[in-house]
């Protein structure tokens, strides 16, 4: 079951999700700069965790290859704009209230998260559950002040202590 909280979030992120890529520019910014640390390789399954619109896929393509692309999303509005391809698997998840083991994949060997972890209820949860089933890790994980301004939109308080 969601939360009331990730409602209100994924309602805001829905509502804006055709005109988020003209606003994301920090989280663009934040994204490549966390792939620059990524090794060229080969990867049978990457995840992208809170994947939107699509800026990991679109940085990550020319430097890593993979078998399987699983977009990650809460909201169906930002997947229905993130890229397709017939690699990429798109699923609507909430890392709130569901555990990676529904990807039903005996191991994630690229996880990906870029500005969506600070969504988290419980941040410890998160973090044991892509630790568990996942190789290769890239994590930005922000501040409680990052961003203020969604929060203050959405009308929740940071999970972030």
């Amino acid at each position: 079951m969601i939360s009331q909280k990730s409602l209100k979030i994924q309602k805001e992120f829905s509502k804006y999700a055709k005109s988020y890529d003209k606003y994301n520019v920090i989280q663009k910014k934040v994204a490549k700069e966390l792939l620059s640390k990524v090794v060229q390789k080969k990867y049978a399954n990457v995840v992208d965790l809170g994947a939107g619109s699509g800026t990991i896929y679109h940085y990550l393509s020319p430097k890593i290859s993979y078998k399987n692309f699983f977009a990650l999303d809460y909201s169906i509005e930002m997947l229905n704009i993130h890229p397709s391809d017939t690699k990429i698997i798109k699923k609507i998840y909430d890392f709130n209230t569901q555990s990676l083991s529904c990807l039903d994949l005996e191991c994630i060997d690229l996880l990906i998260s870029s500005s969506s972890l600070q969504r988290c209820n419980n941040f410890n949860k998160a973090i044991y559950d892509i630790v568990h089933h996942s190789s290769d890790i890239a994590l930005a994980i922000f501040t409680n002040n990052t961003f203020k301004t969604l929060h203050q939109i959405a009308s929740i308080k940071s999970p972030i202590i």
